[in-house]
């Protein structure tokens, strides 16, 4: 479509190999794979002569937008707000975990606002299908610090501050280590900053490894409880403690209004036992009945001393 405004993604000059053709190339096919409002979408990969050179690209959909925690900010959302932002974020992942894809690199700068207030998950450079490969196998990566100008070889794959205790050791990952990376963003997102500070890249990855998440709603009272519940699970070091999903996570983030204790459902206990309680209670107040009524009947005499 000539009217369509695309954003075109391409290989920079001097980096060109065969492995970075490879990755780009993967990406782009992974994206072709997501059809979803929540991700951005690729129109068309391929080889073009740009600047000089025959590069591979893409032309994928032009986001106009904000990254996630700016949006938060600038439009003064409060908690209900941000957790049901989260749930669209929640949504758009679980749909590409769901076509097999992992993130691998989610943060609040790979998530957009748009003006009308729709999410766009972004850059899947790091994505790749289930497969069982290991962080450690890949050629090229991101850095650690955030920084692009320090991408290299060999590094271990992913954003410090958004990273999983098995992909900081290079360990084979999946959709748990997207779970983890939420659960980071929700905690951000709550409470205005991320849960291990924003110290050096080595500094947060040993946290990510050895501490435990803190409470978030220690740090903001205004955060549910059920909301602080979530975010330490979905950080849990194990991934086996961790959501199985980003459905279940979602689904964890759904509002739970408040119930006086008057109105609490007692405790399920099972059938036999609540007939066996029921018919004692009976039984009680029929003796008690009866107890009155003889009583009525044969009142005691009176003292007349």
């Amino acid at each position: 479509n000539p009217r369509r405004r695309v954003a075109l993604k391409v290989i920079r000059p001097g980096i060109s190999s065969d492995s970075v053709s490879k990755r780009f190339e993967h990406e782009s096919h992974i994206l072709g794979r997501l059809q979803h409002i929540g991700i951005a979408q690729v129109f068309e990969a391929g080889l073009a002569d740009i600047e000089g050179g025959i590069r591979p690209f893409f032309a994928m959909e032009y986001v106009k937008g904000v990254p996630l925690t700016e949006f938060a900010e600038t439009h003064r959302l409060g908690t209900h707000d941000r957790l049901m932002l989260m749930q669209k974020v929640c949504d758009a992942v679980h749909h590409a975990h769901q076509k097999g894809v992992i993130h691998r690199d989610l943060k609040p700068a790979n998530v957009k606002l748009t003006p009308d207030g729709k999410v766009k998950v972004l850059d899947f450079g790091l994505a790749r299908a289930f497969a069982g490969q290991t962080a450690g196998e890949e050629e090229i990566s991101s850095a650690p610090t955030m920084t692009a100008a320090m991408t290299q070889l060999g590094t271990v794959m992913g954003t410090a501050a958004y990273m999983s205790p098995e992909q900081a050791r290079g360990k084979e990952v999946d959709r748990r280590a997207d779970i983890w990376a939420f659960g980071v963003i929700l905690f951000e997102m709550l409470t205005g900053k991320p849960p291990f500070g924003e110290e050096s890249s080595s500094a947060v990855l040993s946290r990510h490894l050895h501490a435990e998440p803190p409470s978030a709603k220690r740090q903001r009272a205004s955060v549910p409880r059920y909301a602080d519940h979530a975010i330490r699970r979905a950080m849990a070091k194990d991934p086996a403690d961790r959501y199985t999903s980003m459905d279940a996570f979602a689904r964890a983030l759904e509002p739970r209004p408040w119930v006086p204790l008057a109105r609490r459902p007692l405790l399920r206990m099972p059938r036999r036992i609540r007939v066996a309680g029921a018919s004692l209670a009976i039984a009680t107040l029929s003796a008690f009945g009866f107890g009155v009524s003889k009583i009525a009947a044969n009142p005691p005499a009176e003292d007349h001393a």
